[in-house]
């Protein structure tokens, strides 16, 4: 269902296409910037049968692995998809950039900017770019003589490439005629080999040409045409399939079944219509397909699992998609792949530790539980988010190994020598202070003067700072509370701090009822954490007040423009030895990958 709908979206897009351009064989202008040296190298030499990945694991950190490797070995510490080799260069996507990486000098180049897709097939390279009014400009090259050039712009382009052959769909604007190009790299030719009145939409590099697909009586038809387009035929038995490889003996495809349960299926076809199981997924579970070249694949399988408790939308709070790895070779045989990488490998069997943290900070705690004990697997005790003041009692007492939060308040230090207990703490990242009203509220900024006075009871109407002709509800958190410390640390600077109970303000025990007050009430004002707000709310949900003319963001929390950014530490009893669980994950926080999770969570790391 879920792909019938990404095709009708897809036929939506493709309505209105230009008419042909003559391909041009100049190549494209600025696609190559001067290889740089990187030093996220690999130190060991790459073997002849090594395949490339992104684990999905890992933040899609690209990993080197032999078919019968023991552990992958990581290439690149940074963020990589769309990954497959050709010779001895490795291509992959860097968000929007396409890269390549040489093995024998270790380098990384950018080939084009702005790139949707790319494919290769023998020594063509093609990729589609996006132009600036969202049109599509599709480019190709031959990796081995260095020509390219231009084949064409659209709305939307189709494209594969097959032993040195590279295959493009164009439609007509306006209409659902088809016309199917086929390019020779190695002489830059261009020649349409077919045209006819329907929408094609899928596509599958033949032995000697291209299939392709479109509904007919509300089902799927495949059909195909040679390289030469002198001829065409039906592919039959692949029916609502989603095919990606064939050559001279067979089709491999995946079949997609959501039901109660879902799963997915992987198939095997001959040209005699022979077909054959290959393997399905477990309940509930999805493959994926990724071309690692050569007629070689890594099958990808994950499941959806829900954890953690039911929000009052029915929904669980938090998800994992623990992933599985094979290599699928063209033949149709899989062989398992181990994709423990280096974060996989921090812990033995049940030994994750149990942590604990402010309000603010679930959302970390809650991806690092998703990472070592849902998608690694892993055996360890949920986060108990007791709030900050709380948290610093449970690791006191012994009952939280490691905690992430503010600095100890005086009460808590005193606790924390009372119980005997010294504590390491490291700086991992930053968060904003962050001032929330109604969205139905004009008002967009407040001065740091103003904050000041609304909260002595000064300032009573928002007409006085800007706003409408209406009081001004003024809410506050308990003194226990993490955004109640940062609130008086970094508002207040050690004046004197007014007795919010007596002046009238409305006190709020959770984090979550404060924002709820103010989503009700238009002429509202309160206060949060940045990254729990992120995470919890939408952005037009709230209406969030720049400070000082500087609206809260990572970017500013990190460079200080943002007045009311804070710090926050990373916590251990003291006394832990250094192979404890508790230890392990202490150090392992400042690697690329933490990095990239406390990113995901919309926290800014830092180090110190």
């Amino acid at each position: 269902m879920k792909r019938m709908l990404a095709i009708i979206i897809l036929c939506l897009l493709l309505a209105g296409c230009g008419t042909p351009e003559i391909p041009e064989t100049t190549p494209p202008p600025a696609q190559t910037t001067q290889p740089t040296q990187s030093t996220e190298a690999p130190t060991e030499p790459v073997e002849d049968d090594a395949f490339f990945f992104s684990n999905s694991l890992e933040y899609n950190r690209l990993y080197c692995q032999t078919p019968d490797g023991d552990a992958p070995r990581l290439v690149l510490d940074a963020y990589c998809t769309d990954v497959s080799r050709w010779e001895n260069t490795v291509y992959f996507m860097q968000d929007r950039t396409l890269c390549s990486w040489d093995l024998a000098s270790q380098e990384k180049q950018c080939i084009a900017q702005n790139v949707s897709e790319y494919t290769i097939g023998g020594d063509c390279l093609l990729y589609g770019q996006f132009e600036e009014n969202y049109d599509e400009t599709l480019y190709w090259q031959n990796l081995r003589t260095g020509a390219g050039g231009k084949l064409c712009t659209e709305n939307f382009v189709r494209f594969a490439a097959k032993d040195g052959l590279g295959y493009y769909f164009r439609y007509g604007e306006y209409t659902d005629r088809t016309s199917i190009y086929c390019l020779d790299s190695a002489t830059g030719e261009t020649r349409m080999i077919w045209e006819g009145d329907v929408y094609a939409y899928g596509i599958l590099p033949l032995a000697d040409g291209i299939g392709y697909s479109y509904r007919e009586a509300d089902a799927t038809v495949w059909k195909y045409v040679s390289a030469d387009g002198e001829t065409t035929g039906q592919l039959e038995g692949i029916g609502e399939g989603d095919p990606f490889y064939a050559d001279e003996e067979q089709v491999l495809y995946l079949r997609y079944f959501y039901g109660t349960p879902a799963y997915s299926q992987l198939w095997r076809q001959t040209w005699e219509g022979e077909a054959t199981l290959l393997a399905q997924t477990d309940p509930d579970a999805d493959y994926a397909v990724h071309p690692l070249g050569d007629g070689d694949f890594l099958l990808e399988h994950y499941a959806h699992v829900e954890w953690g408790p039911v929000n009052e939308y029915g929904y669980r709070e938090n998800y994992a998609l623990p992933t599985r790895y094979s290599l699928l070779r063209s033949d149709g045989t899989i062989t398992d792949v181990n994709a423990t990488g280096e974060a996989g490998s921090l812990f033995a069997g049940g030994d994750f530790p149990v942590m604990d943290s402010s309000t603010a900070r679930k959302p970390v705690t809650a991806e690092l539980y998703t990472l070592f004990v849902k998608n690694y697997g892993y055996e360890g005790e949920e986060p108990l988010c007791s709030t900050t003041h709380g948290a610093w009692l449970n690791i006191a007492d012994g009952v939280a190994d490691l905690a992430l939060l503010a600095a100890p308040t005086p009460e808590e230090q005193a606790y924390l020598d009372e119980k005997g207990v010294e504590v390491e703490m490291k700086l991992y990242g930053g968060d904003g202070l962050v001032f929330i009203g109604n969205p139905e509220n004009p008002v967009e900024n407040l001065t740091h003067e103003q904050l000041l006075a609304i909260y002595r009871k000064e300032i009573t109407n928002w007409k006085e700072v800007g706003g409408p002709d209406a009081p001004i509800t003024v809410y506050y958190r308990d003194d226990q509370s993490g955004s109640q410390r940062l609130f008086e640390k970094l508002v207040w600077k050690g004046e004197e701090i007014p007795d919010f109970g007596a002046l009238g303000f409305q006190i709020e025990d959770a984090m979550s009822s404060i924002v709820d007050m103010v989503q009700w009430d238009p002429y509202a004002i309160g206060y949060t954490i940045m990254t729990y707000l992120g995470d919890v709310y939408g952005e037009d949900a709230l209406r969030v007040f720049s400070i000082n003319g500087v609206s809260p963001s990572p970017e500013t929390v990190a460079d200080g423009t943002y007045a009311y950014h804070t710090q926050g530490y990373l916590v251990i009893r003291a006394d832990e030895p250094e192979g404890s669980p508790a230890r392990r994950l202490f150090n392992w926080f400042g690697c690329p990958i933490s990095a990239d999770l406390l990113d995901r969570c919309g926290v800014t790391p830092l180090q110190g």
